[in-house]
């Protein structure tokens, strides 16, 4: 039976649809392995409403489906690719063939990703005619190598990020960063920021690490006390002197999480 392949429309304009009207992925599974991981704790409530199969563990095994390469659907608006998996290598050919396809399709694609240097040279040196209808947000969460392979435990480290960012700068496409979750200090998010800043054409997007006891398996010391330190970090307080620092420079935004700390406090 011949799949019929559709884009999903945002139904809100929180998560997805705070940057984008639409969104499409071509498989399940991420191998970041992130300990706050969104996506992996939605496809275990999913799992309990239908016949798929996934569990905290399993979601590191990344299945791509390669039927989803064909899509020719035309949006009235900003298509967010991927949403609920990022740009490995084991999603990379199919990712870059169904790319081909949304932008042949006069789409505006906004690529997400804890990037891999490998996989956004190949799509950036793949895609320089269409660089005009996209927009690359890379996650980039600390400076700090260890902090960010605790939380972040299979993804790529910071200067690899780093690099792929001033790579597709330097490539003449537009860039973007989401520091969402912050994982660090106040003052080191704000060193980031100043590091970052010069390869950014676009905007960098600031969020707290959300529904925390729910996502994170914080059944050891470890895990707990760096679960105190998120928490002692986005208090309201420190949350409003981030705010402070940098809400009058032209290139920040805030997420959805910040502005109703700052809408608490006004």
């Amino acid at each position: 039976m011949k799949h019929i392949n559709k884009l999903n429309e945002s139904k809100t304009k929180y998560g997805v649809g705070e940057w984008a009207q639409y969104s499409y992925n071509i498989g399940t599974g991420c191998t970041n392995n992130c300990r706050y991981c969104y996506a992996r704790d939605l496809a275990v409530e999913i799992n309990q409403r239908t016949d798929e199969t996934y569990t905290r563990e399993s979601w590191r095994t990344e299945q791509v489906k390669t039927w989803k390469v064909d899509i020719d659907q035309t949006a009235k608006g900003t298509i967010m690719f991927p949403t609920m998996h990022d740009i490995s290598e084991a999603y990379l050919e199919t990712y870059i063939e169904t790319l081909d396809n949304l932008l042949a399709a006069n789409n505006e694609v906004l690529i997400v990703t804890k990037p891999r240097l490998n996989c956004i040279q190949q799509i950036c040196d793949k895609f320089q005619d269409y660089r005009n209808k996209i927009l690359i947000r890379m996650t980039i969460t600390s400076l700090d190598e260890n902090l960010s392979q605790f939380w972040e435990q299979d993804a790529p480290l910071p200067e690899e990020r780093i690099q792929a960012l001033q790579y597709a700068h330097e490539q003449g496409y537009k860039t973007s960063v989401s520091v969402e979750p912050m994982i660090d200090t106040v003052g080191r998010t704000i060193e980031l920021y100043n590091r970052l800043e010069p390869y950014i054409t676009e905007d960098i997007w600031f969020g707290k690490m959300n529904s925390i006891k729910y996502r994170v398996d914080a059944s050891d010391k470890q895990t707990r006390d760096a679960v105190k330190a998120i928490y002692d970090n986005q208090t309201d307080r420190n949350i409003m002197k981030l705010y402070n620092e940098l809400k009058d420079l032209p290139k920040v935004q805030w997420k959805d999480s910040i502005q109703s700390v700052v809408k608490r406090a006004s």
